[in-house]
């Protein structure tokens, strides 16, 4: 997980998806990303797969270690403009996994309080 500070000046002339291309180059990942909300605030998750010399990438040490390549791809950011932040969860495997839904659940980007 990432918290980048500084989100609106980073923002300031990109949009949330097209920020996401260019500067995490959510791209290379062949995948749809869908707007969505998290703690009331703009949010995207991405889901996805390696593709072309990504893959072969992470196929070939994959198979000399004997393990299932991590070639799915799932992705969640989004910005707390109460904390002028952005949040960003990459999580790569090989199968079908809650996990990022788990952290996502588990990250707290500003208190109700404060």
């Amino acid at each position: 997980m990432e918290r980048i500070a500084r989100a609106e000046q980073l923002l300031k002339e990109w949009s949330l998806p097209e920020w996401a291309q260019v500067w995490l180059r959510w791209e290379q990942w062949h995948g749809t990303a869908e707007p969505l909300e998290l703690e009331n605030h703009p949010a995207l998750r991405l889901q996805g797969r390696l593709s072309g010399s990504h893959l072969i990438t992470e196929t070939l040490p994959a198979l000399l270690t004997l393990r299932l390549p991590a070639w799915r791809i799932d992705a969640a950011l989004w910005l707390c403009p109460k904390r002028n932040t952005l949040y960003h969860i990459l999580h790569q495997h090989s199968r079908k996994s809650e996990l990022l839904n788990e952290v996502i659940a588990r990250t707290v980007c500003h208190s109700s309080t404060g």
